[in-house]
């Protein structure tokens, strides 16, 4: 079933797996959250992560795992909710499940 495009939230990006090498690329920093739109608990981090990430001095890109699995299986996500940290285009921190807002300001810093 195809989903509908989604529309982008202040500080969130969403993008599909063929976008992802060109978006890090651009950047010397950003993080990827890798979601699945129809769980509950991947909702409430991505509400999270909205507030935080409006914030943050770092881009965050958002990916549905439902529709696009590929960089998610490529950087060893298994499950979501997930918010993978890259600098310099290496991954450099990993917060895997519903983590507190204090966890996510810290790794977006």
């Amino acid at each position: 079933m195809s989903r509908p495009t989604e529309t982008p939230r202040e500080g969130l990006e969403p993008l599909r797996d063929a976008e992802v090498a060109d978006w890090l690329d651009a950047r010397p920093r950003g993080a990827l959250f890798f979601w699945d739109a129809e769980d509950a608990v991947s909702q409430r981090q991505r509400a999270r992560l909205e507030v935080v990430a409006a914030a943050a001095q770092m881009p965050v890109g958002v990916l549905d795992v439902r529709t696009d699995a590929l960089v998610a299986s490529a950087v060893g996500v298994k499950s979501v909710p997930a918010l993978v940290v890259f600098r310099g285009g290496e991954v450099a921190e990993r917060i895997l499940g519903a983590a507190p807002e204090s966890i996510l300001k810290e790794a977006l810093r």
